[in-house]
């Protein structure tokens, strides 16, 4: 950081680079630079660089692309506590939890840190990032719990009996889905389930040969469920092979138009996912999906879209650009970019996600039973021999 440069200069570039380089402001509402001027006026308020690039990071989370971000020098490294909560039926609730934390899935967030928890997170809800709803919950209750490293976090609970009580949880490795990259399991005598966490290969593990096997240990099931609920992304080209496996014919898995820099020409490429394998799988097919499905997870469920065999169910898929390109910033801050305008499934899924067919989330009631109601959704409509059902 050199001595004579501001705040103001360091927006200026932000606002310049995002301009310069974003695909299609038009679609964010940005048609002039009236968003620019209100962070400037906020941005002269602040009472130090910490406090201006949190302005300037706001500015980057209003583009509600997970794809676009802001990182800096002295940046605080930020973490989770070993428990997730999520916005239930008008309500913030426990979505899971390690068990030592004396928490239990379904309990209701009366308060964090002694602040209401309701009004916490409406306060959140105004700055929150995302294409959907969904995305915006999701990334708001998060953003309720995270905090340095190592500090605390005190959130008192009403449980299914209704007595209250506080935890104190230390933010550190968080909750997370830990397990395999692919899982393998029988749910029924006529229901094979695979979960695919990531689209990468772990160290020694290979994505595309365990889902390889996994379908030739389901192959004679007639209906499978394929989980991809929270996989944050990876390689497209990993999702393209298994949707191959499902293919009759090439599908366009998707459409991404390139801005180049500066310009309002854009350059087009295709994404298409071919049929692969010696047999293609014949059984009805389920993909359960969510606003954690990201990047490489939304191309997955845009090509299983496209196969025209596969029942999406949950809720829509966060939604994004792509292709990052990286922006050095004056004074050491990087941007982090979306290159693309993305289609998923004839759809401008940056703007939307990636809708489900079936519309289902967890209630409180499911989460203090221990029921999956997406994936019970999902087997139960496989079963009832139900066409497809068409959307808008």
């Amino acid at each position: 950081m050199t001595d004579d440069l501001t705040p103001s200069q360091v927006l200026d570039a932000l606002w310049n680079a995002l301009m310069e380089h974003y695909p299609v402001v038009q679609y964010l509402g940005i048609i002039d630079d009236a968003r620019l001027e209100e962070n400037r006026a906020r941005i002269a308020a602040a009472a130090d660089w910490p406090a201006a690039y949190a302005i300037m990071e706001e500015l980057v989370d209003s583009f509600h692309d997970y794809h676009t971000g802001l990182s800096w020098p002295g940046r605080p490294d930020y973490a989770d506590p070993p428990a997730r909560i999520a916005h239930v039926e008008g309500a913030l609730a426990v979505e899971r939890c390690d068990p030592e934390t004396g928490l239990s899935p379904g309990d209701i967030v009366v308060s964090i840190d002694g602040e209401d928890a309701m009004g916490l997170f409406r306060e959140r809800l105004e700055v929150a990032s995302g294409a959907t709803k969904y995305a915006r919950w999701r990334w708001a209750t998060d953003s309720l719990l995270r905090g340095v490293r190592g500090s605390e976090v005190t959130m008192a609970v009403s449980g299914a009996d209704g007595r209250t009580c506080s935890v104190t949880m230390t933010r550190g490795r968080g909750y997370g889905q830990d397990g395999p990259i692919v899982e393998a399991r029988t749910i029924a005598d006529d229901v094979g389930y695979v979960r695919i966490r990531k689209w990468w290969n772990a160290e020694e593990e290979d994505l595309v040969a365990d889902t390889d096997a996994a379908l030739e240990r389901f192959r004679e099931y007639p209906f499978l469920v394929i989980d991809v609920r929270e996989n944050g992304g990876g390689n497209d080209r990993l999702g393209d092979e298994v949707v191959g496996r499902f293919l009759t014919q090439p599908v366009v898995a998707s459409v991404s138009f390139h801005r180049e820099p500066g310009t309002d020409t854009y350059r087009q490429t295709a994404e298409v996912a071919r049929p692969r394998g010696p047999w293609r799988y014949e059984g009805r097919t389920a993909v359960l999906i969510d606003e954690g499905c990201m990047s490489a997870c939304e191309h997955f469920v845009s090509g299983m879209d496209a196969s025209g065999v596969a029942l999406l169910v949950g809720v829509s898929t966060t939604g994004a650009g792509g292709w990052i390109r990286t922006v050095e910033l004056p004074g050491g801050a990087t941007l982090r970019c979306s290159r693309t305008f993305p289609l998923h499934g004839h759809r401008p899924s940056a703007m939307s996600g990636i809708p489900p067919h079936v519309h289902v989330s967890p209630t409180i009631a499911s989460l203090r039973s221990g029921a999956d109601i997406v994936l019970d959704t999902a087997v139960e409509r496989l079963r009832s021999g139900e066409p497809l059902p068409e959307r808008d």
